[in-house]
């Protein structure tokens, strides 16, 4: 039997290119497009693959009062995908539990409750839904939740062939594809997974594997921090415990860096990807940004480019050696060496402002 497991979905009718939705023709938002064309891509190879179940877990949804239209696209993807195989998913931190619960009405949507096994043939999967800070302190609701996932699946692995938890949730040792992680909320051990068969995660959204609970990641690409990460699903195989990873094809994102002295003569994108592009600009030097001429470079017919000059700030100088200078001339000598201008060039400037105070002396006295 082979069991499919994604996750991290994230339908939003608001996703943006570089800040902005941008339509087709039809009036649709593009990056959701996007998203149904990445989901198509599951089903497809759900079909191909003779999957007999499908698991989600969480984030279903991009906020938690999903409008009507983000509604209406989950009842389509989660009817397509079920008509292939049932379905079963949790919530996860972006999605409210009822909005999630309202689809079991869905034909082979099953929504279980948090804890409660639902089999199919030979397997039992359990949910565990988000760890919710309102619960007690962090280090309560995580040993709370360590417990009742290590209590129930001791407890079903006994009559179970084939047994995994559908999770939202971090885990220890996970590698985050972005530096933005929450370090407030919970993050579970691996070993209170250790009875499972498979832990079914989702949350992050890097594919992973640590130790038996393994993350597919994201469907799409849901920032532009996610640019280099894979992005797909696994199929486990229950009879071998086989796990395969089955990337799927995304619009690319590029994230490209210079300095106002290293923009190449064409900067490559591929065709109808996302591009933004950092400028490093020295604040002396402002005047020279051009963004025209940044833009004239692009070659490979982007959908949309962002170019962003990063304005570097000359930062005032404390030097100890210049407070402790004894005249003027030492204070200038000082700044322009921690300035780490050339011998030649300094003395050049300093005989020209040791001119321009000697000229403005003598026009003292002449007063």
């Amino acid at each position: 039997m082979k069991i499919l497991h994604l996750a991290d979905v994230h339908i939003d009718e608001k996703k943006t290119v570089n800040g902005k939705i941008i339509y087709d023709e039809e009036g649709i938002n593009i990056r959701l497009k996007d998203l149904l064309d990445c989901i198509s891509q599951v089903k497809n190879t759900a079909e191909k693959e003779n999957v007999s179940l499908t698991l989600i877990a969480g984030d279903l949804f991009e906020r938690k009062t999903p409008t009507p239209f983000e509604t209406y696209t989950a009842t389509k993807v989660l009817s397509e995908l079920g008509s292939i195989c049932p379905v079963v998913l949790t919530p996860g931190n972006h999605d409210a539990v009822d909005s999630v619960k309202a689809l079991g009405f869905i034909k082979n949507i099953y929504v279980p409750e948090p804890f409660t096994p639902i089999r199919f043939s030979d397997i039992t999967i359990f949910c565990v839904p988000y760890p919710d800070l309102k619960e007690g302190s962090r280090s309560e609701v995580k040993q709370l939740y360590e417990r009742k996932i290590l209590e129930t699946s001791k407890k079903l692995k006994e009559n179970s062939n084939f047994l995994v938890a559908l999770c939202h949730a971090p885990v220890e040792g996970a590698s985050y594809p972005t530096t933005d992680r929450d370090v407030n909320e919970v993050t579970l051990s691996p070993s209170c997974f250790k009875h499972l068969d498979y832990a079914a995660l989702g949350h992050i959204h890097k594919p992973q594997r640590i130790e038996n609970i393994y993350y597919p990641g994201s469907v799409d690409t849901w920032r532009r921090q996610e640019a280099d990460e894979e992005k797909g699903f696994y199929i486990i195989d229950t009879d071998t415990h086989e796990v395969t990873f089955y990337p799927i094809t995304t619009r690319p994102v590029h994230n490209l860096n210079f300095t106002i002295d290293t923009i190449p003569l064409v900067i490559n994108v591929l065709e109808q990807s996302i591009v933004r592009i950092e400028i490093e600009v020295p604040e002396e030097r402002a005047g020279d940004y051009d963004p025209v001429r940044v833009q004239n470079v692009i070659a490979g017919n982007p959908l949309d480019v962002k170019i962003i000059p990063r304005i570097i700030r000359t930062q005032r100088m404390r030097c100890q050696e210049i407070v402790q200078a004894k005249n003027f001339n030492e204070i200038i000598t000082t700044y322009m060496k921690n300035k780490k201008l050339p011998e030649e060039k300094i003395n050049r400037i300093r005989e020209k402002i040791m001119e321009l105070v000697r000229k403005k002396e003598l026009e003292a006295k002449l007063c």
